[in-house]
């Protein structure tokens, strides 16, 4: 089933859906009272699209449009992941305050400097080889394809990109060098755009919302939100505007599609349960395909297999067919695809995996403003671990090498303050 076909479904039946999305809204509503900080919160932005994502299978029980064993899967799996989830999730999670990092402010510094020459430089090398992805005809998940390896720029720039902007939040709040930070703000938003997702402003505002929490301990003030969020519906609506340039569409439909995105959330629903449309999805290696976004980028293997959400996209549009297109294979459809009733023990690691990352890890990093920007950035991305578990494993390798760079950075700027400092002293 299409989002068209459901749509429709939905329109001819809307009291049921309703009542499907007021008990999703029901049963996620706690975890976010509970669990988040703030409207800016990442883990508040999944859960709101896990809520409409939710609503789509109760919605199918409803209009008998799935099968009894399949929803008390789904049913099961949801359950375990949250249950596995909880076992570290808190309010906030803070840094370890016994230890900090030596230097740590002027290394910080340091950092957003170099940081900021690598994202601009990265990010010009890709639109003058790859090109820019506004306006290009391929889309933007494929730009990379026969790049010949510059996909790993984009790996740091994810990091950078979270780095300068939380840094450059840091710069205005404490009225620091505000003209360097505010051109940083300024040169990120117009690269954001040219990202050409319409989310993609998210970054910057979970960068804002890093710092006020992880930093400052403190839920963002509502007047800030207020202009972020204007930020962010001013740079849709021009994306949406040379969209619609690019590709010869209406700019209403544009528009129709944005607010789609919230109900098809649960695409990939959609695209299995009806017909058990997921048994055309064929897993050759079950541990290939959830791994394959960590094993391709280390060579490991050299090409992974299409995913769960590229095969149901293909069966449901076949003019798609060997297109890197698909919904997020969220987990109730992995764990089930991959390893059939057993799939429920992957479900409740799952959440485990993604409540250690999200609120565990902090404990184990110093208290400081380099801390704030690295949990910012593995934070908003762990969180993938809710959409799409598989697809968040292949960020464990961006986290890593992101690590790597940071603490081979701190190692080095740490010793020549060092150096510094003890010839200053010995000039005394």
């Amino acid at each position: 089933m299409n989002i068209d076909t459901f749509l429709i479904i939905v329109a001819l039946h809307w009291p049921s859906y309703l009542l499907a999305l007021l008990l999703s809204i029901l049963t996620l509503l706690p975890i976010m009272r509970k669990h988040t900080y703030g409207w800016l919160d990442p883990l508040c932005i999944s859960l709101i699209f896990a809520m409409f994502a939710n609503a789509v299978p109760i919605f199918f029980l409803f209009n008998s449009l799935i099968s009894t064993e399949n929803f008390i899967y789904f049913l099961l799996s949801e359950i375990l992941f949250w249950c596995g989830f909880l076992v570290f999730s808190r309010k906030h999670a803070s840094f370890n305050s016994h230890f900090k990092i030596k230097f740590d402010r002027q290394l910080a510094f340091q950092l957003y400097l170099i940081f900021i020459v690598l994202y601009v430089s990265f990010t010009l090398l890709n639109y003058a080889i790859v090109g820019i992805p506004l306006f290009s005809d391929t889309s933007r998940l494929a730009v990379y394809s026969n790049s010949g390896g510059l996909g790993i720029l984009s790996r740091f720039n994810g990091f950078f990109g979270f780095y300068t902007s939380a840094y450059s939040f840091y710069l205005l709040h404490y009225k620091q060098r505000r003209i360097l930070a505010g051109s940083v703000i300024t040169l990120s938003c117009i690269f954001l755009v040219l990202t050409a997702s319409k989310s993609a402003f998210l970054n910057l505002a979970f960068a804002y919302w890093g710092f006020q929490v992880f930093y400052r301990s403190r839920i963002p003030q509502s007047r800030y939100i207020f202009w972020i969020i204007l930020l962010g519906g001013i740079a849709a609506v021009i994306i949406i505007l040379i969209q619609t340039l690019n590709d010869g569409s209406t700019w209403i439909t544009s528009v129709i599609n944005l607010l789609v995105r919230f109900a098809a959330s649960g695409d990939v629903y959609m695209a299995a349960y009806p017909n058990n449309t997921y048994d055309v999805v064929h897993i050759s290696n079950p541990s290939t395909s959830l791994f394959s976004g960590l094993l391709q980028p280390l060579r490991l293997i050299d090409t992974p297999p299409p995913s769960i959400g590229n095969q149901l996209a293909w069966h449901v549009f076949p003019s798609s067919a060997g297109k890197n297109v698909g919904p997020n294979a969220r987990m109730p459809v992995l764990s089930f695809i991959l390893m059939g009733w057993g799939g429920l023990i992957l479900s409740v690691v799952a959440g485990f995996i993604t409540s250690f990352l999200l609120f565990k890890l902090p404990q184990y990093l110093p208290k400081g403003i380099i801390s704030t920007a690295l949990m910012t950035y593995i934070y908003s991305n762990a969180i993938l671990g809710i959409t799409d578990f598989a697809l968040g494993i292949g960020l464990w390798f961006d986290f890593a090498i992101n690590i790597f760079i940071l603490l081979a950075l701190i190692c080095l700027l740490s010793k020549q303050l060092t150096n510094s400092t003890h010839l200053s002293f010995s000039q005394r």
